[in-house]
């Protein structure tokens, strides 16, 4: 709802009170919708996504100033916001892999190999990933993805 907020005011500005009120039909609302929403994809997807579907769909690249369809912008925004999902998801993995690598080395120099590492492990995880601000972190960079 933050990340979108500005976006759904406009669609709502320009098609829906327009629409509720009676003054244009349906059509012309979903027209008008589109422009926000697709200024919105054109903003956050990365061009080589972009580029991406324009050869899978077989179209020519269009020239600078022409509309992007949306049948090329929705998937590409798709793909787009994966490959920052699992960005996310890497950077969080690689200290938690790092933590039960250290913790399974401990045990194993102390010659504790019947104590399953996780069990130690995922408390030193939660903590660490608390003490770091995770939480700030994640949601700061998920929200400034999108600045």
């Amino acid at each position: 709802m933050f990340i979108m907020a500005p976006t759904a005011g406009r669609v709502q500005e320009l098609a829906l009170n327009p629409l509720l009120d009676d003054k244009i039909t349906l059509p012309e609302a979903l027209t008008r919708a589109e422009t926000p929403v697709r200024d919105f994809l054109l903003k956050q997807t990365k061009e080589d996504d972009i580029k991406l579907f324009y050869e899978v769909a077989g179209h020519a690249r269009p020239v600078r100033g022409d509309v992007v369809p949306l049948s090329v912008l929705v998937p590409a925004y798709m793909v787009s916001e994966l490959g920052t999902a699992f960005r996310m998801g890497l950077y969080v993995f690689i200290p938690m892999i790092m933590v039960d690598m250290l913790v399974a080395a401990i045990l194993m120099s102390l010659g504790m190999m019947m104590v399953p590492p996780q069990m130690i492990s995922l408390p030193l995880k939660v903590g660490v990933f608390l003490l770091a601000g995770g939480w700030h972190l994640v949601v700061s960079s998920l929200v400034r993805s999108f600045a």
